[in-house]
């Protein structure tokens, strides 16, 4: 049992460090191992802890990339740097959790997150086919799933997906000095 939780955090850690370091497709493989992992260990459990033990190992992978972040000229995107400053992606304002919150909610099924959707007390996406995250019917064991599909995202999925088709700044004071540094 501990072989697999032992796994499955070194994985994260791995996957969120890649994906602070800007490789791509680092969502659909956190939303793939989330399903595999659950869906492994929840026969042994009947709890529903699995749920929590994933999030939790997300969410400490964070903290730890957070705390210890990529230096710049060691990031890159699938083997080639990346200008995290281009201006080709729209600004984000990420100052504060209930400003960015408010962004969120605005934003959502609009522009860079459209497919992306509120539904009780869950956020989902809604891959069409061809786009990242859709599954083919047969790996859903089904003649037809249809031309788009809703699942449901992680938070850090949502996260790595605003980082990557946005440019997120937030303003830090330094010295009584304000300047901008990227998130």
């Amino acid at each position: 049992m501990q072989a697999r939780h032992d796994s499955m955090i070194k994985t994260v850690m791995a996957l969120v460090r890649l994906g602070e370091q800007g490789h791509l497709g680092v969502m659909s493989v956190l939303t793939e191992l989330h399903k595999r992992f659950t869906g492994e260990v929840a026969p042994d459990r009947r709890d529903g802890s699995e749920q929590g033990e994933f999030q939790r190992a997300v969410n400490g992978a964070i903290a730890k990339v957070t705390a210890t972040p990529t230096p710049e000229d060691k990031k890159g995107r699938c083997g080639e740097k990346q200008n995290i400053n281009s201006g080709d992606r729209p600004r984000v304002d990420v100052r504060n959790a209930a400003h960015a919150a408010d962004w969120l909610r605005a934003e959502l099924g609009r522009g860079q997150l459209s497919g992306m959707f509120r539904r009780d007390d869950l956020l989902v996406h809604t891959p069409r086919i061809g786009e990242e995250g859709y599954l083919p019917p047969q790996d859903l064991g089904l003649i037809d799933a249809g031309p788009a599909q809703v699942r449901p995202i992680p938070t850090i999925a949502i996260k790595s997906l605003i980082e990557t088709r946005h440019q997120c700044w937030r303003t830090t004071t330094q010295y009584a000095t304000a300047r901008r540094a990227p998130r």
